[in-house]
């Protein structure tokens, strides 16, 4: 677990996330068919069925390296839910090689 999440996983600090939350949605009087959230989990495309190799470490008390044939490539998944219980269908995101050359110049892509 990384520091800033086992920071924010005691319960004093949930406690006061979850105040300042309810302050925040009642002065604007948020409903919950409004509020959202989002995640995103990455699917790597590596390693299935392929070799994977794994080295001891050169030094005592240091991390074993690992090594697998293929590519790095992932795939990334975004999920989002809103506070009423209904969701967005996921967004799924492929790694990009071009743009969509039926698009040409008035692609709007091109603007940004």
């Amino acid at each position: 677990m990384e520091d800033k999440r086992g920071r924010a996983a005691n319960p004093h600090t949930k406690e006061e996330w979850w105040k300042l939350l309810k302050e925040i949605l009642i002065k604007y009087s948020i409903k919950p068919h409004n509020l959202y959230g989002s995640d995103e989990v990455a699917v790597l495309l590596a390693g299935q069925g392929e070799r994977e190799v794994v080295f001891r470490p050169a030094q005592p008390g240091g991390a074993p390296k690992q090594q697998t044939e293929g590519t790095q490539e992932n795939i990334t998944v975004i999920c989002t839910i809103c506070a009423d219980g209904t969701s967005v269908e996921p967004g799924v995101i492929f790694k990009g090689i071009a743009y969509d050359v039926r698009w040409g110049d008035n692609n709007p892509l091109n603007a940004l």
